[in-house]
């Protein structure tokens, strides 16, 4: 905090993503013949963004100028001045070693207390100087993050103003005002542990990671069609180029178009390894219902178009880029990393590549925990984001065939008895029944942290609801949003019906498919049981041709959660971060299945009303892909680093 009560932070609509606090001195000669010094205090907030998003900083009219916010006499003390330097109109991508050359203008310290003002014309050359070679080095250093001024604070101890606007602010690129002369500069750093280099992508890194989502998207692989083994080839080819070892790329699956590639990224071995996943299928997409090729990898309109974009070759592509990054920067993780890119998640089944390879080759993938990057990931609204999600929970799938029978008949002699009615009877009842609220660690951590983001009425309900016991008017208006309803407990609904053999007669059999989606803890017999007794009554036979996979829920509290939040904090500062149970399926149920606790934690956000995955004209903006690989790097290499208990 300054003197005058000026807090060191960003506005709030432009608030970087790393910030980082610098307080220079600078010591300034004023004039006259023994050249009167006084002291200059500048506070600088240096912030990290990505070239994409700098479109949206709103710097005003006076950007790039020095803007007299405030002048304060307090009593005993003398005026003093604060001047603020709005944020640049457009960042320049600088390497961190000529930042302090651009902010300074390359001012060496100098001796004494004499200077002329023939010093005061050279340190303005050496300030264009200084900025002119920086200028000059913007191409080949490509590889550093993006920085910027986000504010920049100075005092005097005098009343003199410590700079002056350049007469000519044409160049809006320039850090500092031409006319600011100085002399002095001493106890630059007065933070410690300051990351001013941050770990970005390179632009030939990102061009490498969406030349691979480009690669995986012209890759057929459907169930009907496609060749998933094709994908893991083509990806084993990307490690191989790459330079990890043959016997650590593997190939092989349950049929020859189901194959899985597995990777491993030797660790010094002072920790379990840890499994990343993400599946190489997709669901069907036929060329008459999309507006392009949905094989075919499009850029159009600011979005990247094919179909896996959001579900989940972006996964893929982020995990292989990241993979092979950390590879060629030589990083030595403390844990062995397992990249499975794996079949048949869409369609489960025989050929689902996690399930087979747990029951096939478990030493292969068998891990401490495992990261999903099919699941969790961010929520938008009005371009906005709202929260960050960390799956650790998923909902069990189970279908029953619900069932009436009757002898039948002529159709011009109805009766009441009728297979029809009483399925339908039957599935009323359904209808307005509702299993009891079943929260669990994950569920009941949402609701409270969600409470504290909404407001109102809409607040003190899930807050009523994490407390557990809530009033059936508090359960009705939360049920009332359909996911808050899936999340409080298991759900069944009719999802297909057939009934009758020929239009002039009465039917014999009736059969509805009932799909429900079972909370951890609540046993397929459990459900089973309540909707024969409570539900559908003794004329209706309820029977599961399948059985469900019971899948425990993973901890929301530990290293590994911390570690996923910090990263998320890092990239989107100010986001909420929520635990969430899936309410859907993803292959994470069979990993905890296994007794291998797994986080969903993709880097991708994602407007409700917008998600495309499984729909026509699937999409994922570039930034977005970008932002979601540089996560995915950021986790690989914390989780990686460290060897953390769950």
């Amino acid at each position: 905090m300054l003197a005058d009560g000026h807090v060191l932070i960003g506005e709030k609509r432009a608030a970087p993503r790393a910030v980082i606090h610098l307080r220079i001195r600078v010591d300034r000669v004023t004039g006259g013949r023994r050249g009167q010094r006084e002291r200059v205090a500048v506070f600088v907030a240096v912030g990290e963004r990505r070239r994409d998003q700098i479109g949206g900083l709103r710097t005003g009219p006076s950007a790039g100028r020095w803007t007299k916010l405030r002048q304060r006499r307090r009593e005993g003390a003398k005026l003093r001045h604060v001047l603020r330097l709005r944020a640049v109109q457009r960042a320049d991508r600088l390497d961190h070693r000529h930042f302090m050359s651009v902010l300074l203008g390359d001012v060496e310290s100098r001796q004494g207390e004499g200077e002329n003002d023939q010093d005061d014309r050279d340190d303005d050359q050496q300030l264009h100087e200084g900025k002119t070679r920086a200028s000059a080095s913007r191409e080949t250093l490509a590889s550093a993050p993006l920085l910027f001024v986000h504010h920049c604070y100075i005092m005097t101890r005098g009343g003199r103003q410590a700079c002056k606007p350049s007469a000519n602010c044409a160049d809006r690129n320039v850090i500092m005002a031409e006319s600011m002369t100085l002399h002095r500069v001493s106890c630059v750093i007065a933070l410690t542990a300051i990351l001013l280099r941050a770990q970005t992508a390179t632009p030939d890194q990102r061009s490498f990671s969406r030349e691979l989502l480009r690669q995986l998207v012209e890759i057929n692989t459907t169930d009907s069609t496609g060749n998933v083994t094709e994908a893991a080839e083509a990806m084993a080819a990307r490690f191989k180029a790459a330079g990890f070892p043959e016997e650590d790329i593997r190939v092989l699956g349950a049929a020859p178009r189901k194959g899985n590639l597995v990777v491993r990224f030797h660790g010094t071995g002072g920790c379990r390894p840890v499994l990343f996943n993400s599946h190489l299928d997709v669901v069907e997409a036929k060329r008459e219902d999309w507006s392009v090729d949905p094989f075919h990898f499009t850029e159009k309109d600011g979005w990247f178009y094919g179909r896996g974009t959001s579900d989940d070759k972006d996964g893929d592509a982020a995990l292989v880029a990241d993979f092979i990054r950390l590879k060629q920067e030589g990083f030595q993780p403390k844990r062995d990393l397992i990249l499975a890119l794996t079949a048949d998640e869409e369609t489960g089944g025989p050929y689902n590549g996690v399930d087979w390879l747990l029951k096939e080759h478990r030493d292969l993938i068998d891990a401490e925990y495992c990261i999903n990057e099919d699941a969790g990931g961010g929520v938008l609204k009005d371009g906005k984001r709202l929260n960050y999600q960390v799956q650790a929970a998923e909902k069990t799938y189970l279908t029953f065939t619900f069932t009436t029978t009757n002898p039948g008949g002529h159709s011009s002699l109805p009766v009441k008895k009728n297979a029809i009615y009483e399925l339908a009877e039957g599935l009323d009842r359904l209808r307005n029944f509702s299993f009891p609220i079943h929260l669990n660690d994950v569920t009941r951590s949402y609701f409270e942290r969600l409470s504290h983001i909404e407001s109102g009425q809409v607040s003190k309900d899930l807050a009523a609801v994490a407390e557990g016991h809530p009033a059936k008017d508090v359960v009705a208006r939360v049920a009332a949003n359909a996911y808050y309803n899936a999340m409080m407990h298991t759900t069944c609904v009719p999802t297909m019906l057939s009934g009758g053999h020929a239009e002039n007669a009465l039917p014999q059999r009736a059969v509805a498919t009932v799909n429900c989606r079972l909370v951890p803890g609540d046993s397929e017999d459990y459900v089973q049981h309540t909707l024969q007794t409570v539900v559908a009554g003794p004329g209706v036979a309820i029977v599961a041709p399948s059985h469900a996979l019971p899948s425990p829920f993973s901890p929301v509290n530990g290293p590994v959660v911390k570690a996923i939040e910090k990263v998320a904090n890092e990239m989107w500062p100010g986001v909420p971060v929520l635990p969430v149970m899936e309410t859907g399926a993803t292959d994470g149920r069979a990993m905890r299945a296994a007794g291998i606790p797994t986080w969903g934690a993709m880097g991708v956000f994602e407007d409700p009303s917008d998600i495309r995955a499984h729909g026509r004209d699937e999409r994922i903006r570039p930034e977005v892909f970008d932002d979601h690989v540089e996560f995915v790097y950021r986790l690989i290499k914390a989780l990686g680093d460290e060897c953390p208990d769950r």
